[in-house]
């Protein structure tokens, strides 16, 4: 495993977490999006690459020796995702010595060569908040269209704690910038029930700050066929709403009563149609006794 990081961190404000793997044909883009910010707080991108086999990592190498000041990369000889023990996430974190984090994947690209600066200067200016996400686009690979502002009626608003368990929608996390904090003190959640992911870091946030959007549209968002979020097989993808769901009644245990009732028909009805799918109606009733259960008289055990 190749590691460089930046000794002197006494001033250092932000942190890019970049993650990548067997993205040969989309890194560049996306660091070419990184090294275009234009910032006036001390700022690096950590870089990391989970053994990738496709050229992705020799890119990576080439922008570290371009912009040594900025790209610090972390190149693994063996995947650590696979692991699913946690170490892809530890050795992020161990990185992390800004302030603040900002989320990008290896396939997706930034837009906006003040997306850092603004971010940053409205956290700073408001101690409240606990993330500011922007605007962003979808590209979707393999047809080519690019649909364009996926807030257009969100613009500045702030979302609540609630707002997120009800409406559990994409909030575009590769244009998150958020403080350090909410991530390094989060508890990882057992995988075969629960989501450790995307939702789950803003479900955090939200429970103990706010979460602000942007008007400015700063970032692309790349579908691939591929993609955790993008999962052709109905029974893969009931497996994993599963876990979602899982993860928004456990955050939901210490709301009002009324809004948990909210809550458990929202999501009774939501997932009617993804047992009919596949053929599984008689489960669908089954999942929303369980869930019933879950949520009114199972205690939070995690925090």
């Amino acid at each position: 495993m190749e590691i460089e990081i930046m000794k002197d961190k006494s001033q250092l404000v932000l942190t890019v977490l970049c993650t990548s793997y067997n993205q040969v044909d989309y890194i560049r883009e996306c660091l070419e999006g990184i090294v275009m910010q234009k910032c006036s707080y001390k700022w690096e991108a950590i870089v990391h690459d989970d053994a990738s086999t496709d050229g992705t990592q020799d890119v990576i190498r080439e922008y570290a020796v371009k912009f040594p000041n900025i790209i610090k990369p972390i190149l693994q000889t063996e995947n650590q995702f696979s692991k699913k023990d946690g170490s892809l996430r530890r050795i992020l974190l161990e990185a992390c010595k800004g302030k603040y984090i900002a989320n990008l994947e290896g396939d997706d690209y930034w837009t906006d060569p003040l997306k850092l600066q603004k971010q940053l200067d409205y956290l700073e200016s408001h101690p409240e908040c606990g993330l500011v996400r922007t605007d962003f686009n979808r590209y979707y690979q393999e047809t080519g269209k690019l649909e364009k502002g996926m807030f257009k009626s969100m613009e500045g608003i702030t979302d609540t704690f609630q707002d997120y368990l009800l409406n559990a929608r994409f909030a575009g996390p590769c244009t998150w910038v958020y403080r350090a904090e909410y991530d390094i003190e989060r508890k990882l959640l057992p995988t075969n029930k629960y989501f450790n992911g995307d939702l789950t870091l803003l479900l955090e946030v939200a429970r103990l700050s706010s979460i602000t959007c942007l008007k400015d549209n700063t970032a692309v968002y790349r579908i691939l066929d591929k993609s955790v979020s993008h999962i052709a097989s109905p029974f893969k993808a009931l497996d994993f709403l599963k876990r979602l769901k899982n993860t928004r009644l456990l955050y939901a245990k210490r709301e009002p009563i009324s809004f948990k009732f909210k809550l458990w028909y929202f999501i009774c009805r939501s997932y009617r149609y993804k047992y009919i799918d596949v053929k599984m109606y008689d489960k669908w009733f089954v999942m929303c006794i369980k869930d019933f259960i879950e949520l009114f008289f199972v205690p939070n055990k995690y925090f």
